[in-house]
């Protein structure tokens, strides 16, 4: 089981790396101006939302609640599985695959 949630954070990871918007990497540019940062964030989030909605109500709900996109805690694969009543490794396999789709539609901008 910790094998296959290091597969779904390295995903994440990688959607998040390519999307270059990640507070670290605005931080390691040194942009100091809050506007600025405030803006970039923004348009992350504009950006995030928008790679959302190209995926299904149910893929879309499950990655708000595995990484806390509502401003939540995140919540593991046991608690969404009860919420969603679904076994633990379909909402894993439906993780991987929203994130996969993420990836691709990144790709294709």
């Amino acid at each position: 089981m910790k094998e296959g949630m290091r597969d779904i954070l390295k995903e994440y990871e990688n959607v998040i790396y390519n999307l270059n918007c990640s507070y670290e990497f605005l931080k390691s540019r040194e942009i100091i101006n809050t506007e600025v940062f405030k803006k970039a964030l923004n348009d992350c989030i504009e950006y995030l939302d928008r790679l959302l909605k190209n995926l299904s109500e149910k893929e879309r709900r499950i990655l708000i609640l595995k990484f806390g996109l509502n401003g939540e805690k995140a919540l593991s694969l046991t608690e969404i599985a009860d919420i969603e009543n679904l076994s633990t490794i379909k909402v894993r396999a439906i993780i991987i695959k929203a994130l996969r789709r993420i990836e691709n539609d990144f790709e294709k901008i």
